[in-house]
């Protein structure tokens, strides 16, 4: 699998082994490439195929600063593409230092075929020859002389070393032989020093106050910056610029509470609830659509005309309605709704309730009645001559 980071792993000892880089940092043998083409004094080598850059971070901080091959190394995570631009981790020798008899020594001979470097340190000595002839007096040659070859080259490259170091952050040359209004000075400003440059449109005329993402004009420095995420930010505290198509932010006290509000919101904002109206949940803290009501009696409700919410398992609506005759049905009937409990059975001519079964026969039904109210009468007869019977013995 081929990835785009790796880590660099530098102030490794001379013509160090992939094998033991390898067994030392507990890594497969074909994730460790080392360049043969390394001249020092810093060598190194890639640490490849890492995931995604928090691994290779994690790799880097797990290994730098400790000790393989005998050598403390330094290690760094970094594109594959930036390979060839990274630089070593160590720091760079330091240059020869020059005894104070060299660096006060005028040079003496140079080569008529090379020309001499003008340093700050080692000043080239340009005389002219006070004892040549006339024909070169009039000619008005000079001479350039340096020290040896060898001293030479050594303190070429020293000096190319201290102009890198001691390199002006700002440096400005101005031309003094033309006037100032046809000269271009060359300037080296840091990259920071002006605001963003975009197209012919000119200079805002907003100013430091112009708040528009899209605007493609100048501004000076003071302005507030565009955001880097565009209308894809979610942080609610971003105080940059942003498009018009990012959702409006919202605050816990403008409307705040509303389901699947598409604002941004902080993240102690609470959550909308996974089952939405359907939740029957009446202790349920999330956020639910506003006409979700939950009946307070839940499966148990018996009003067929409840409108709030119900959970599964409530009873269904009877068939017969309000026409139903058993008075123990478990469904729902309408409020007027008034079964008789004694069903088919009640011989009651002017029963009170409405509703009685449908295999009710008024007149058996009656006959039964008076045959009871008859035995009824019979028994009483029978118990009032006994009782009179006892009172007289």
């Amino acid at each position: 699998m081929i990835t785009i980071w790796c880590v660099k792993v530098t102030c490794l000892r001379r013509l160090v082994e992939t094998g033991d880089l390898a067994r030392e940092l507990s890594i497969e043998e074909s994730r460790v490439t080392v360049p043969r083409n390394q001249s020092g004094p810093n060598f190194f080598a890639w640490i490849n195929n890492f995931e995604n850059e928090s691994a290779a971070n994690r790799f880097a901080q797990r290994w730098d600063g400790e000790k393989v091959c005998t050598y403390e190394i330094k290690c760094k995570a970094v594109k594959t593409n930036e390979k060839g631009r990274s630089r070593s981790l160590c720091p760079p020798t330091s240059r020869p230092q020059m005894s104070e008899t060299q660096s006060h020594m005028k040079p003496r001979l140079v080569s008529a075929q090379k020309p001499a470097m003008f340093t700050p340190k080692h000043r080239t000595l340009i005389s002219r020859d006070q004892e040549s002839s006339d024909d070169d007096k009039n000619s008005n040659n000079y001479r350039i002389t340096t020290a040896d070859s060898a001293t030479s080259r050594q303190s070429r490259q020293s000096d190319r070393n201290f102009q890198f170091d001691q390199r002006p952050v700002i440096r400005e040359i101005r031309s003094t032989n033309t006037p100032a209004i046809h000269s271009r000075p060359s300037v080296c400003l840091p990259s920071d020093a002006f605001s963003r440059k975009t197209d012919e449109t000119g200079t805002c005329n907003d100013g430091t106050h112009c708040e528009n993402f899209d605007c493609k004009a100048d501004h000076p420095i003071g302005r507030t910056k565009p955001c880097k995420k565009a209308a894809n930010c979610t942080d609610t505290e971003c105080q940059c610029l942003h498009p018009s198509t990012r959702p409006p932010v919202r605050t816990e006290f403008d409307n705040g509470q509303a389901w699947q509000c598409d604002a941004l919101h902080s993240d102690n904002r609470l959550k909308d609830c996974i089952y939405g109206l359907h939740c029957y949940n009446s202790a349920c803290t999330c956020l639910h659509p506003s006409n979700r009501k939950v009946c307070f009696f839940g499966v148990d409700c018996k009003d067929l005309d409840c409108s709030e919410n119900h959970p599964p398992g409530r009873s269904m609506l009877c068939d017969e309605g309000v026409n139903c005759g058993n008075y123990y049905c478990h469904n729902l009937h309408p409020t007027n709704w008034d079964p008789c409990q004694d069903g088919r059975k009640c011989a009651n001519p002017a029963c009170p309730h409405t509703t009685h079964p449908s295999d009710r026969v008024l007149f058996g039904a009656l006959r039964h009645w008076n045959n009871v109210k008859k035995k009824g009468r019979k028994q009483t007869y029978l118990y009032s001559l006994v009782k009179t019977s006892f009172v007289n013995d």
